[in-house]
């Protein structure tokens, strides 16, 4: 064996060796499993024919393989027998007895669209008083829903509904609505939270007047949330505060000001201090007092 041929045969034991290439093998089990089990036989086969290029997982592959094979064939078999039964009823007009044909035929191959196609040319020529009944205790439960506001149970009322008539008007407009407000609602929710954390950030660093505008806006989105009319009334003392701290300072600054222009440098010393303790970070009276 040549260099370039032992390094190529490391390689490979390596890769194939390797953690990340198990990990991903049994994943391909694990997806195959689930395929199996919704009947999904043809795409089954193919993963685990995939997983079966591992040599760890070989042995489990291939026993996959050998399940899926008798379970497609035994499902190919009773899909043909109860498809024919459909047609034959059918052709009776027997349509009840073709419906649980059809039916039993999706049963074991559920993906086929043919039994589907029949069930609903089934249900254009025949009410089934089961189906007429659950249909329209979906509609009443959906109804009841919109009336307290839940949007979520209607649709899943809806839906329901339109499992058993997939061409109703009436459920597909309303899942069509609700499915609409709820994403307008999502939207909102997040545009509230993006406005509320925007305002807590200005607001922690004392940006008052910015946090304000985010709050506002969130207000403007959810006018009832307690806790954003929380934030204004509290930003709003605040800066009211401010604004009186403020108008002091300056009437205090002007008085000063008025003395060191007099020169009673006493008296404009005594209002630059007071200036100070209304205002402790200006700079201005300090300076004034160390000239």
């Amino acid at each position: 064996m040549n260099k370039q041929a032992i390094i190529i045969f490391f390689f490979v034991i390596t890769v194939i060796c390797s953690p990340e290439t198990k990990l991903f093998g049994q994943q391909l089990i694990a997806t195959g499993d689930s395929l199996l089990k919704a009947k999904a036989y043809e795409k089954a086969l193919t993963v685990f024919q995939e997983a079966q290029q591992n040599p760890d997982l070989k042995q489990i592959a291939e026993a996959r393989i050998q399940t899926v094979r008798k379970q497609l064939q035994s499902a190919n078999i009773n899909y043909q027998k109860a498809l024919q039964e459909g047609l034959k009823y059918m052709q009776a007009k027997n349509y009840p007895q073709a419906k649980a044909a059809f039916t039993n035929a999706l049963r074991h191959k559920p993906n086929e669209r043919y039994p589907k196609l029949k069930l609903e040319e089934i249900r254009e020529k025949y009410q089934d008083p089961a189906e007429e009944k659950a249909y329209a205790e979906a509609i009443a439960k959906a109804e009841k829903a919109l009336e307290k506001l839940d949007y979520p149970t209607a649709l899943e009322a809806y839906e329901a509904a339109l499992n058993i008539k997939p061409k109703d008007v009436v459920a597909l407009k309303s899942i069509k609505n609700i499915r609409k407000f709820l994403s307008k609602q999502e939207q909102m929710q997040l545009d509230f939270e993006r406005y509320m954390n925007a305002g807590a950030t200005y607001y922690q660093n004392k940006f008052y007047e910015q946090a304000l505008n985010q709050f506002q806006q969130a207000l403007l989105v959810n006018p009832t949330s307690q806790e954003a009319q929380k934030k204004v009334r509290d930003i709003r003392e605040i800066i009211a505060k401010q604004q009186k701290q403020l108008e002091a300072y300056n009437h205090q600054i002007a008085l000063a000001d008025s003395f060191y222009i007099a020169k009673a440098y006493t008296k404009a010393k005594a209002a630059y201090q007071q200036a100070r303790q209304i205002k402790p970070e200006a700079r201005y009276p300090l300076n004034m007092i160390e000239k």
